[in-house]
């Protein structure tokens, strides 16, 4: 899944077990960087002001859902 955002310089986007970052600095280079890493990711929404990633997830044992 690919989370839209106001920033135009980064895309954030999902896998089945992590959340990861893509940004375009000046010079038009792109750097990826996971953000996270967890079994059976999904559902993951940004919220309506762009600070938070909700998302759910299962750590160990515990499923449910998590903010970033």
């Amino acid at each position: 899944a690919v989370l839209a955002t106001a920033d135009e310089n980064y895309i954030i986007y999902s896998t089945n077990n992590n959340i990861n970052v893509i940004e375009l600095n000046r010079e038009d280079k792109l750097f990826s960087t996971e953000l996270i890493s967890f079994q059976g990711l999904s559902a993951p929404m940004l919220s309506d002001d762009e600070k938070n990633i909700y998302f759910t997830a299962k750590i160990g044992n515990q499923e449910g859902l998590y903010k970033l």
